[in-house]
């Protein structure tokens, strides 16, 4: 997943199991069902054990709540069988009129304890 924002880039790889919740953001309730029976269908089949429609709702939800919250960047990590496990975003917050720089998020992030392994 990549979002780009002005001048600067930040480009965050997820391994399998992640679902990119920011692609669902801007659409409309109709686009945002669709995406997530997409998503659900990506998955195997005959590993699920949650409900086809329980894991499309979260993921709804999951996304509705990305775009609340202003999210640039949003992703859910989901267990072989569908179970939702981890939630990430990234907000990015400044005074007025003052740009965050990349290197001041990366240590922002870094701050957090739960936080595990260093920037590529």
């Amino acid at each position: 997943m990549t979002v780009e924002i002005d001048d600067w880039t930040c480009r965050l790889d997820f391994p399998d199991g992640w679902v990119d919740l920011t692609a669902a953001i801007e659409l409309d309730l109709a686009g945002r069902a669709a995406w997530a029976r997409e998503v659900v269908n990506s998955f195997a089949p005959l590993d699920l054990v949650a409900s086809r429609e329980s894991m499309e709702k979260g993921l709804m939800s999951l996304a509705r709540n990305a775009e609340r919250t202003h999210a640039v960047l949003a992703a859910a990590y989901f267990e072989v069988g569908g179970a939702n496990y981890a939630v990430f975003d990234v907000q990015i917050f400044g005074e007025d009129g003052v740009v965050i720089s990349l290197d001041e998020v990366e240590s922002r992030l870094l701050g957090h304890k739960e936080i595990w392994g260093s920037p590529r």
